[in-house]
């Protein structure tokens, strides 16, 4: 099944008032930030694989791995956000593979797709313990929640935005967080978590 993790968090994010916590415990899986990574990076680490893009994503790119032939860890960039390096602006881990392009074999050592407490095969009232009580989305089959935090620009930063037209003034950047959770009978088949920095 074809899922547009971008589409879900916009529409989340402009249906719903964000939350005051950053959300940061679930920036990273295996060592890739979001924000911090790119999928070039991840390719160097976790072996080459085919950069498509995703139908119905909105400019959205990504690359996939496969685990024991039936989980999908996917990892996300975009035109708009992403940039030319293609930056990590999400990823997600599905039961099965729901891209249609062939993923790449995921190496033995990185199997350990936990995120912060979250798994594939948790119970509902688990995943709902990690959330916290601030949700955006709480149905059957769909659980979110949206961060919104203020992070200060690094010194290296301010020098790279210095003239433009929009920076006077500027010291720090929006941040914008979202994690979704996707359940069948109460049990969880898929996650994804997405971050987005804007000026």
């Amino acid at each position: 099944m074809k899922r547009s993790w971008f589409l879900v968090f916009f529409l989340l994010a402009l249906a719903a008032k964000a939350d005051a916590d950053s959300g940061a415990q679930f920036d990273t899986l295996l060592g890739f930030q979001l924000n911090r990574s790119d999928l070039g990076l991840v390719e160097a680490k976790l072996g080459s694989a085919i950069q498509f893009e995703v139908p119905d994503g909105h400019h959205e790119f990504a690359i996939c791995y496969l685990i024991d032939g039936d989980t999908t860890i996917t990892f996300n960039s975009g035109h708009e956000f992403g940039g030319p390096e293609r930056e990590l602006l999400g990823f997600s881990i599905n039961s099965g593979n729901p891209n249609d392009f062939p993923c790449a074999v995921l190496p033995t050592s990185e199997r350990n797709l936990s995120l912060a407490g979250i798994s594939l095969d948790m119970r509902r009232n688990e995943f709902l313990r990690v959330m916290g009580m601030s949700l955006q989305t709480n149905t059957k089959k769909t659980v979110s929640r949206i961060f919104s935090s203020v992070r200060k620009l690094t010194p290296a930063e301010l020098t790279q935005i210095t003239g433009k037209p929009w920076s006077e003034g500027l010291s720090t950047t929006d941040v914008t967080m979202g994690v979704v959770g996707h359940f069948e009978n109460d049990v969880m088949v898929a996650f994804s978590a997405h971050r987005v920095e804007t000026f």
